[in-house]
């Protein structure tokens, strides 16, 4: 068998004469071996173009897709932040309508991106509060009639809009995107020229401190300021000290707000007269950052509440009890009135009764938790077979601590005996 070149084509020619097939007058037998091998190329490239096309196309949208939520993120973010800042500029908008309550004009600012991310007006809410410490809305856009919006209080802008993606090759949900952007409210702002401002006022708690008794009911702290303005002074506060709020006293609301031309103003406080024997406490009030004024000393004021209960009275339940041998029985202790103390009560025990025979009972002393008003001195009984006498234990209080001993100060329990007499009789 001989090969003979041919340009891009091999010619295979039968020379054997032992070929059956062999004839000179035959032309040689020609395969075109390069045909056949680019055919089986281009089918094994269509098979793996069919399968890796899938995740090409699968790539390629999801691309698209995180590149889509990118911006209507983008979108909101800026939509708000613009939103804000139209919200808490200085001046009136046209109709002298101040920015901060120009609805329409912050959701139009809101809307000149947001459209983009597919915002509408409704997507748009606007609100008011005081600061961080406010911890709540006071208003809404519009702003009511009795809303009043002073200088250092906050504009907060939402802007919501929902991602849904294009081709729902899989199945995703609409993915709500949000965003909040809060800004410092500018208003009263007058520019005065080359001369300069007046002198921030000075503002500080009259005395820093005072003491009161419990059943005083209501006080007043008083705040000062060094100079009269013709600006709202607002001044938070912060409660601390040893005594707790709601339960041991409560404050007038906060702020503090001074009006204009006002140089007093005061905190009330109300002291809550409650029946607990307790150490004396304090209130502390401490003053924030005020607007249009400077925190001055003394910035704090204590408040030093006097306990004016008695110790509780520490005394039996019952005087007396009868039980039978067969129950056990409990010797109950009572105070008057609850304390913020431990109470330590100590008792002796007398009777005829013998102890770890008859009966066993709480070891003395025994300690009353803080605000508890009862504590149980249990009497463990022994049921013997026995017939005896009835028996008796006599408990007394002896030496108490944070307390006073009262009556019934004795307790005498008795023990019942319930078996019958013995029979007599011969074994046989």
């Amino acid at each position: 068998m001989v090969m003979k070149p041919f340009p891009f084509m091999y010619t295979i020619t039968s020379e054997c004469p032992g070929n059956p097939l062999w004839s000179p007058w035959k032309k040689p037998m020609e395969i075109n071996i390069f045909k056949k091998i680019a055919r089986k190329i281009n089918g094994q490239g269509l098979v793996e173009f069919a399968m890796v096309i899938p995740i090409l196309l699968l790539l390629v949208f999801g691309i698209i897709e995180a590149g889509r939520l990118l911006f209507i993120y983008s979108a909101v973010l800026s939509s708000s932040r613009e939103a804000a800042r139209y919200g808490s500029a200085a001046g009136e908008s046209t109709g002298m309508t101040p920015y901060y309550g120009d609805c329409n004009g912050i959701k139009d600012a809101a809307m000149r991106i947001g459209r983009f991310a597919g915002v509408a007006s409704t997507d748009v809410s606007i609100s008011y509060d005081h600061g961080p410490s406010s911890g709540a809305n006071f208003a809404i856009c519009p702003i009511a009639s009795d809303a009043h919006v002073s200088l250092g209080d906050k504009i907060t802008v939402q802007v919501v809009a929902t991602f849904r993606p294009l081709l729902p090759l899989v199945n995703f949900r609409p993915i709500p995107i949000s965003a909040v952007t809060s800004r410092t409210i500018i208003k009263d702002v007058q520019i005065v020229g080359t001369p300069p401002s007046p002198v921030t006022p000075t503002i500080s708690f009259a005395i820093s401190d005072q003491t009161v008794d419990e059943g005083v009911g209501k006080i007043t702290v008083m705040l000062q300021l060094t100079a009269a303005t013709d600006k709202t002074v607002t001044v938070p506060y912060g409660i601390d000290g040893t005594a707790l709020y709601g339960d041991d006293y409560v404050t007038s609301p906060n702020p503090v707000v001074l009006l204009p031309g006002d140089t007093t103003a005061q905190i009330e406080v109300t002291i809550i007269d409650d029946d607990i024997d307790e150490d004396d406490e304090t209130a502390v009030l401490l003053m924030g950052n005020p607007t249009n004024a400077i925190k001055g000393s003394p910035f704090a004021h204590i408040v030093t509440i006097t306990d004016n209960d008695d110790p509780p009275v520490v005394s039996f339940v019952l005087s007396d009890q009868i039980h039978p041998e067969s129950v056990d029985g409990l010797g109950m202790l009572l105070l008057s009135h609850p304390s913020s103390r431990d109470i330590t009560v100590s008792f002796s025990v007398g009777g005829d009764a013998q102890g770890g025979v008859d009966y066993k009972l709480t070891g003395s002393p025994v300690t009353i938790p803080a605000l508890d008003l009862s504590f149980p001195i249990v009497i463990d009984v022994e049921d013997d077979l026995i017939d005896e006498e009835d028996e008796t234990i006599i408990l007394t209080l002896g030496v108490v601590t944070n307390a006073t001993v009262g009556t019934p100060d004795i307790h005498l329990y008795t023990i019942k005996d319930d078996d019958d007499p013995p029979e007599v009789f011969f074994t046989w």
